[in-house]
């Protein structure tokens, strides 16, 4: 597998803000004036990629391949018939998924460049170690299909640092499924059925991003999250000729 490593950039618009800053003389303090005239000394405008290695020729962010990391695990489903109407089915994975070691860069404003954190034994970015799912199907008469199923996703990081502050929390959700099929009738088969997920109304996220730079001596991570939807419904009507 391969596993893409974000490497974050010290922002060139940044860069230039406070060397504009710098000539017009609208610094507050002289700690102010010491950062900025460092960043001057450190900024090549024939070649800003001096002062930030690790992006690309767009100023964009570099993802590369990390060295070695891997996924291990296994899988397991089982079915069974309690009674003739009323059946039981579920399935899990089980992994470890690890990069062996990486280098983060982040971004530091105080100093014009960037910070190098080393890494070892992290889990990889939306891995998360355990993914199961349960559910009952009730048939109460012939062609009418009750089930109800659970899902359930655990803890995963927004990147590779394993950093808790940078995690997405576990989830659970449930949802409800009936539908009836018609046979011969007009058509050969018409069904029709409903679907409402996530019947618990469950609050979660399943996907998301972050960014962390350092300023004032303090690093500071900036998480966003893709909120999933709530209770929601759907039909659906079949036919077969």
């Amino acid at each position: 597998f391969h596993t893409y490593q974000v490497m974050t950039n010290f922002n060139i618009d940044l860069n230039k803000k406070y060397i504009e800053k710098r000539e017009q003389n609208t610094v507050d303090s002289d700690e102010e004036l010491e950062k900025l005239t460092e960043i001057m000394n450190n900024y090549d405008p024939s070649n800003p990629e001096q002062t930030k290695a690790k992006i690309n020729d767009v100023g964009d962010y570099t993802r590369t391949n990390v060295d070695k990391s891997y996924r291990a695990g296994f899988e397991i489903e089982t079915a069974i018939r309690i009674t003739k109407k009323l059946s039981f089915m579920a399935n899990a994975t089980l992994s470890s998924n690890k990069i062996i070691a990486f280098n983060e860069y982040v971004s530091n404003y105080d100093t014009g460049g960037q910070d190098t954190i080393a890494h070892t034994n992290t889990d990889i970015a939306f891995s998360p170690n355990i993914i199961a799912a349960a559910g009952l199907r009730f048939e109460p008469i012939k062609d009418w299909n009750i089930s109800l199923m659970g899902k359930h996703v655990g803890a995963q990081y927004l990147d590779n640092t394993s950093a808790s502050t940078r995690k997405m929390k576990a989830f659970t959700t449930f949802n409800f499924q009936m539908d009836y099929t018609f046979k011969e009738v007009f058509f050969k088969e018409i069904t029709i059925g409903v679907l409402v997920n996530n019947i618990f109304n469950q609050k979660y996220a399943a996907n998301g991003y972050t960014w962390g730079y350092i300023y004032g001596g303090e690093r500071t991570d900036e998480n966003f999250y893709y909120p999933q939807a709530g209770t929601n419904f759907l039909a659906r009507l079949v036919f077969k000729l």
